[in-house]
């Protein structure tokens, strides 16, 4: 229902006012509520938005000292199964040459626990060396999931490319000199149990004659020839 409001008015303005007779000055006041009627719930709209999104950062922040909290926590389990397990877990490591200047390098995995494992990750990082110096290094991973049954074991393997000029070099000057090539491998294997997560250090190395390498060098010459 509408209904009439009064308003004061100063002299000075009045006067002012007067001097234009043909407005209509109750539209202009009723207007002018308008307007700020409009701007204030555009104001609170604002506010109540900016409240919204205070909160949700402040869900945000909690979330995340939460996660925090946890992955602390992990570390603190996978350090502590680190150092229960570590001698509980063994790995076999050996390498393979292969054709098309691969090296297989061929896992073992022996799980000496009284429960199932679930292989999840190898990282590692794999070198080549002759006299002392390193000739190749690279690094790689293994991501496929494996059961590990309780006492039990699993094989796999993955393949390392290469470099040909490398394969050259090895081949061509350190050979000739009846030195054999080493190999280091040093990697991290991560497993999933009904305890928690495990992480188990590999370390390994061994030598390749040099005569075996020079038959594989010629192998994978003739590979590329034909």
């Amino acid at each position: 229902m509408p209904k009439n409001i009064s308003i004061y008015i100063p002299d000075e303005l009045l006067k002012r006012m007067n001097k234009f007779q043909e407005v209509n000055w109750s539209e202009i006041a009723r207007d002018a509520i308008v307007d700020y009627l409009d701007g204030r719930i555009r104001i609170d709209e604002r506010l109540r938005e900016s409240d919204q999104y205070l909160n949700e950062l402040r869900m945000i922040r909690n979330q995340f000292m939460h996660n925090l909290d946890n992955f602390e926590n992990l570390q603190r389990m996978e350090k502590a199964f680190e150092l229960t397990y570590a001698d509980n877990m063994k790995v076999d490591v050996s390498i393979g040459l292969r054709t098309v200047s691969q090296i297989e390098l061929a896992f073992k995995i022996f799980n000496l626990l009284d429960y199932d494992l679930l292989f999840d990750r190898l990282l590692y990082e794999f070198k080549l060396i002759a006299k002392g110096k390193i000739l190749a290094s690279t690094t790689g991973s293994y991501l496929r999931r494996h059961k590990i049954n309780s006492r039990g074991s699993r094989s796999f393997s993955d393949y390392v490319t290469i470099d040909s000029n490398i394969l050259k070099v090895i081949t061509e000057k350190i050979l000739p000199q009846e030195s054999d090539v080493s190999w280091n491998l040093s990697a991290s294997s991560y497993y999933d149990s009904e305890r928690g997560i495990i992480e188990h250090s590999i370390q390994e190395d061994g030598t390749i004659a040099h005569s075996n390498w020079k038959k594989w060098y010629n192998s994978w010459l003739t590979h590329l020839i034909t």
